[in-house]
């Protein structure tokens, strides 16, 4: 049982220090901590002490010895990205207020691409990730600057949660959207057509609005043509034995974002320790399971097409490079509309579900009734990254369905019933 002469010391030092006495708040606090206090007191003395240190390197101890009891706790990440330089107090938004949509910034950079040959800005970026190409006279230049294997930088999730860049959108964009299927994508300077990669309308281009949008960190570019998707799409319905018709496929750059999570899960449960207890008696077994860096993808764009979660999964995630815009050059890109606090929650759901697994897998089968804590998790850091997709669509009749090769691995995926697809229209006509 914890000392209840520590816990009066803590409450009479933070009376001190919410009444402006620093040395009697300090005296308290420190005697409080070394009278064996329970752990939520000694996090909350520390709390206290960080708020009174004037001295940086020792408010970082204590918020650092905070974040060792607790990585999730967020008002000392959000204190030490203030003191590391991460973190603009200035830019803190005040989580009771819904966060307002910014003003307009004007005209919206963008960078144009022109054939250093012929001047035509019909230039493409080739999928052997090394050259853009004019689709006129077919001259090529060598991109530099985006090689493999070059390092790429998470951002900080805590100070980007903290302002509104987390829940709105800092960077202006142009973008368009699709009148056919709502769909939203961005405009690279100087393009004056777009055939939707969603549902296959075809615009020329006389107005883009300018959109709110966090500049992604990281792209995965195309590594093979259209032709090499047909191919590969064909193969899949030949190994399914399905009789279809394939529509073209069309690229697309889908927004993702890639969630780094921290932090610990309790777990409790019952079983038997034969070797302490002769007798086999059922007790209580408790423990923690650290989560080392549990990467989840969650897609940018609400209106996703067809089977893209599992699609996200196939990527190797390796084969980021730093973001440049002329990987991008002549491939339509989805503009992004689900904001990072969203596509937060929705990672949290599918981290758990993975989590979950892996924990109740060390546990083993010994231990019953287990029960998991997830309530010291908490997203550590983000990449918005683009990944390539080729969107087909399969024709049987009057049916459809979309089909999605990976434009890295060209993994196939398609919304196809198990049984098949003549029994499944079958039964539909029933």
């Amino acid at each position: 049982m914890f000392d209840e002469e520590s816990h009066s010391l803590l409450v009479r030092g933070v009376a001190a220090a919410k009444a402006n006495s620093r040395e009697e708040a300090q005296y308290f606090l420190d005697r409080a901590l070394k009278a064996d206090p329970s752990l939520e007191d000694r996090v909350q003395a520390w709390r206290y002490l960080a708020q009174l240190a004037d001295d940086p390197v020792e408010k970082r101890s204590y918020l650092e010895q905070i974040l060792a009891a607790d990585p999730t706790d967020g008002t000392a990440q959000r204190d030490l990205a203030i003191l590391r330089g991460d973190l603009d107090p200035t830019d803190i938004i005040d989580p009771e207020r819904p966060t307002a949509a910014s003003e307009s910034h004007g005209r919206a950079k963008s960078a144009r691409f022109v054939c250093s040959q012929c001047g035509s800005s019909r230039v493409f970026f080739t999928p052997n990730g090394r050259l853009l190409e004019c689709e006129h006279c077919h001259h090529t230049q060598p991109v530099h600057g985006s090689a493999q294997g070059a390092q790429v930088g998470e951002r900080d999730f805590v100070a980007t949660m903290w302002t509104a860049r987390g829940h709105r959108t800092p960077q202006a964009m142009p973008s368009f959207d699709c009148d056919s299927c709502g769909a939203s994508f961005l405009v690279a300077a100087g393009e004056v057509s777009l055939t939707c990669p969603y549902c296959g309308s075809i615009y020329t281009i006389e107005q883009v609005s300018a959109r709110e949008l966090l500049a992604p960190e990281a792209v995965i570019p195309f590594a093979f043509e259209q032709g090499d998707a047909a191919q590969r799409l064909q193969t899949w319905t030949r190994d399914q034995a399905i009789d279809v018709t394939l529509e073209p496929a069309r690229g697309v750059f889908l927004p993702v974002w890639v969630l780094n999570f921290i932090g610990e899960i309790g777990w409790t449960g019952s079983g038997r320790d034969d070797e302490t207890l002769g007798s086999g008696v059922n007790e209580r077994i408790s423990g923690m399971h650290t989560i080392i860096g549990q990467k989840v993808r969650v897609v940018g764009v609400r209106q996703a097409p067809g089977p893209v979660a599992a699609t996200l999964n196939d990527f190797d995630l390796s084969g980021l490079r730093p973001y440049d815009p002329r990987l991008l050059a002549a491939w339509p890109t989805a503009a992004y509309d689900i904001s990072l606090d969203e596509a937060a929650v929705m990672g949290r759901s599918q981290a758990i579900t993975a989590l979950r697994a892996e924990v109740l897998e060390g546990i083993g089968a010994r231990i019953r009734d287990v029960a998991l804590d997830f309530s010291r998790m908490a997203v550590d850091s983000f990449i918005l990254a683009l990944v390539p997709i080729w969107i087909a669509e399969l024709r049987h009749g009057r049916s459809r369905f979309p089909a999605l090769v990976n434009g890295q691995s060209g993994t196939v995926r398609a919304e196809i019933p198990r049984t098949g697809l003549s029994d499944w229209l079958e039964r539909l006509l029933r």
